[in-house]
């Protein structure tokens, strides 16, 4: 019988979970009700910060984020190269040009030196992401911005919940204005679309509430029915089944991240006597990785076509993550670094590929995978 091919990532909904949502369902209100109150205060203790503001995905989390700001049109955003281009639309929707950094090519991840290379007069805010679930250097990242005047951080963390940074959860905001979240599929957990902002600052969690529901205040003592608009916004609003599917979810996040971590531990053991490819960057002492994304990294970058395929050929779906940013047709439009300049990110993305890893991957499945690789290396060795 053939086995299902296996993807790089994919959600894990059990009985329990399922059962919840129905419930929901049976209720009168399924829209902005009670169980978006309660899974904002549980993912807000989570994570030990004071405030939660869901949204229906993790990109209006961080429209949401970077447009409480209240930034002036026309400044600068720094964004690294390496990540999904929803970190930099984010700051272009604010009117805030996105400076393309360079990243550590052993991580994926920005660091204090290519930070401080792509800081300008202008810039007036700072997109951190925890790339694959490896938690950032944002003790050494907020050191810089605080040397240019306290740029505010917002932490693009869609692959980092669950995840810890020298002991405190990934979107505690200790170093960062906000922290966002991706509750997309194939993320820690899931409410089929949907996201997150994270904050301990009171004015900017109302200002991200009010973007959620098109800027809209209420004005009860002009009655009951009156509203004013008093900023932009959108419909960013999640619903009561989604939000009680995210509940069921993040009782379960610990045991997935653990999961996760086993599963890279496997892969790591194995690829490291494989000659040819090498295993994830791991998480510095103190910290704990999400392990989103398990990013394999090839010696040879030509290597990569022709190993996807055999993977494929064997029923195996890898990816690539990401394309640079500034080798996108919109970024270059907007003044982007020419292909070439950031020696880090296009060596990072040349020579990466994301093998599969979730919870429910079995050890069978884990073996396919890496016997798949080692097979495709002797072949090469052969030739």
């Amino acid at each position: 019988m053939q086995r299902p091919p296996l993807p790089y990532s994919r959600q894990k909904i059990e009985k329990d979970d399922i059962e919840v949502v129905c419930r929901t369902l049976e209720r009168d209100v399924i829209t902005q009700g009670p169980e978006l109150q309660t899974f904002e205060e549980e993912l807000a203790s989570k994570c030990g910060a004071r405030y939660a503001i869901c949204f229906n995905s993790g990109t209006a989390a961080l429209w949401a984020a970077v447009a409480s700001l209240g930034l002036e049109k026309g400044v600068d955003g720094v964004v690294p190269a390496i990540t999904f281009v929803a970190s930099a639309t984010a700051l272009i929707q604010a009117g805030v040009r996105p400076i393309i950094a360079d990243v550590n090519p052993a991580t994926g991840n920005l660091d204090a030196d290519t930070l401080r290379a792509s800081i300008t007069e202008k810039t007036s805010v700072i997109v951190v992401v925890h790339y694959g679930g490896l938690p950032a250097p944002m003790e050494e990242i907020a050191r810089v911005a605080a040397s240019y005047g306290g740029i505010p951080i917002i932490e693009d963390a869609a692959h980092a919940l669950g995840a810890s940074y020298k002991g405190e959860p990934v979107g505690s905001c200790s170093l960062s204005k906000a922290t966002v979240f991706s509750f997309h599929p194939v993320k820690a957990i899931t409410t089929g679309e949907g996201g997150a902002l994270v904050t301990n600052d009171s004015g900017l969690a109302e200002k991200a509430r009010r973007y959620r529901h098109h800027g809209i205040t209420p004005v009860p003592e002009r009655g009951p029915w009156y509203y004013d608009v008093t900023s932009l916004g959108m419909n960013g609003r999640i619903t009561e089944f989604q939000c009680a599917l995210g509940r069921s979810q993040l009782k379960k996040l610990d045991s997935y991240i653990v999961e996760r971590n086993a599963i890279a531990s496997t892969y790591d053991d194995r690829l490291a006597a494989t000659d040819g490819i090498s295993s994830a960057a791991k998480a510095p002492e103190g910290s704990l990785h999400a392990y989103h994304l398990y990013p394999a990294r090839l010696d040879d970058p030509s290597d990569r076509g022709a190993l996807f395929e055999t993977l494929i050929s064997a029923g195996i779906r890898p990816q690539v993550h990401y394309i640079p940013l500034h080798y996108h047709s919109l970024f270059r439009s907007l003044g982007a670094p020419e292909k070439g300049s950031l020696k880090g990110a296009e060596n990072f993305y040349e020579t990466e590929i994301s093998l599969p890893i979730y919870p429910g991957l079995t050890r069978e499945d884990q073996e396919r995978v890496l016997n798949a690789i080692a097979g495709f290396f002797a072949a090469k060795r052969l030739t």
